[in-house]
């Protein structure tokens, strides 16, 4: 009789969240472009199924729990979310705000290092998108 395969597979608020920070991380090369790009993607669309499942209080913990590691974590959140495309970001930021708000938790520099207009970057230069016909529009867009 076969029993299968065991397989572990991370929840999907720490896969989401380990997903923007991972794509901060990713190389300039044309692959590295294409995992951060993947990456983004995936994470958005995780955080976006979290809300629509009502489990936006996991996602809420698992972020607050990154965003207090420390400022290394913080940066790389910061940078993953500004790597998404505005309309996204908009869309991952407000879950976000909203759940955090919904368990009470309030992180220090969260409203205000998110914001894209109030945000001043790290001096690093992208050219990924979520939608191919976005790329060229934003290619070498400097954050």
């Amino acid at each position: 009789m076969d029993q299968g395969s065991r397989c572990w597979s991370p929840p999907p608020e720490r896969y989401a969240v380990h997903k923007l920070i991972v794509a901060s991380l990713r190389h300039e090369s044309a692959n590295g472009a294409a995992k951060r790009e993947k990456d983004i993607l995936q994470a958005s669309l995780l955080v976006e199924a979290m809300a629509t499942a009502r489990r936006q209080d996991d996602l809420a913990l698992v972020f607050a729990d990154a965003w207090n590691r420390g400022a290394n974590w913080r940066g790389a959140i910061q940078r993953g979310l500004h790597l998404l495309d505005p309309g996204r970001q908009d869309a991952v930021e407000t879950i976000v705000r909203r759940a955090l708000s919904d368990i009470g938790e309030k992180l220090d520099g969260f409203t205000e290092a998110t914001r894209r207009t109030d945000w001043k970057g790290f001096g690093m230069r992208w050219s990924c998108s979520t939608t191919p016909s976005s790329s060229n529009a934003r290619q070498n867009r400097r954050l």
